[in-house]
């Protein structure tokens, strides 16, 4: 794997969390840590140390426990004037105006978790309607956004209706799906949270293409499925077999 300057930096600001996801990649652990600003700052200039332009992802944990330490990456990644993007992935149940005004002043990229319709997304992560609140305010403040979703055993054949549900945002603009990673708490409650299966992926994701082409008929912007951009940016990169940075060597944790 040729190795290249980081084009993909992400800083885990805390590993608390509001929520107790059934598939969470953590074990059981109730000592939880904020990243020191050295640390991430240290981050920060390896990451701009080439010049090139790259990405910043802030994730936790659930990073908006940490709003002082979110802007303060911001200020120093946008007093410096460095070449970079700024995304933050959020399960999106404590967003309030002041945060999602910061979002707007540091031009951050928005990503908030959502498993599916109230019962799956209240069966693996909890909160729903917190969640859904959030996606309000951002609509409200007109702050595009896109969601995440972890595709299990329980909510693979509900992903049409995801797509049904982001549609009534005005600003939902894409969706990425990641599949179960067997670890931490996932791996301790195999008897509750399992990975699809390929015919149930195939069947689900069927449903959601078809849902979104409804959708997108309708909409002034469409919603767009992370893994299919992913793979046309791939197809114009000559020389990389990859379609994500860790895959060319260009992430760095």
């Amino acid at each position: 794997m040729k190795s290249n300057h980081p084009r993909y930096l992400v800083l885990l600001l805390t590993t608390a969390c509001n929520l107790e996801c059934v598939y969470c990649y953590r074990e059981e652990n109730n000592h939880f840590q904020c990243m020191p600003h050295e640390i991430a700052e240290k981050g920060l200039r390896l990451a701009a140390s080439s010049g090139c332009s790259f990405h910043i992802q802030l994730t936790g944990g659930e990073p908006t426990l940490e709003p002082e330490l979110i802007e303060w990456v911001a200020s120093l990644v946008r007093k410096e004037g460095w070449p970079a993007t700024l995304g933050i992935q959020t399960n999106g149940t404590i967003l309030d105006a002041p945060l999602i005004r910061m979002f707007k002043r540091y031009d951050i990229q928005v990503g908030v978790s959502l498993d599916g319709p109230s019962d799956f997304h209240e069966r693996l992560r909890g909160k729903f309607i917190s969640t859904i609140n959030g996606l309000k305010l951002l609509s409200d403040h007109a702050v595009p956004f896109r969601v995440t979703t972890v595709i299990t055993e329980q909510n693979v054949a509900a992903l049409g209706q995801l797509a049904l549900l982001l549609g009534n945002f005005t600003t939902a603009e894409g969706l990425a799906l990641d599949l179960l990673v067997c670890k931490g708490h996932a791996a301790l409650k195999s008897d509750y949270v399992n990975p699809a299966s390929a015919q149930e992926l195939r069947n689900g994701l069927r449903k959601l293409m078809q849902a979104l082409g409804w959708i997108n008929e309708k909409r002034l912007h469409p919603i767009k499925l992370r893994e299919l951009e992913s793979l046309k940016r791939a197809a114009k990169i000559k020389g990389s077999d990859f379609f994500c940075h860790a895959g060319r060597g260009e992430s760095l944790a």
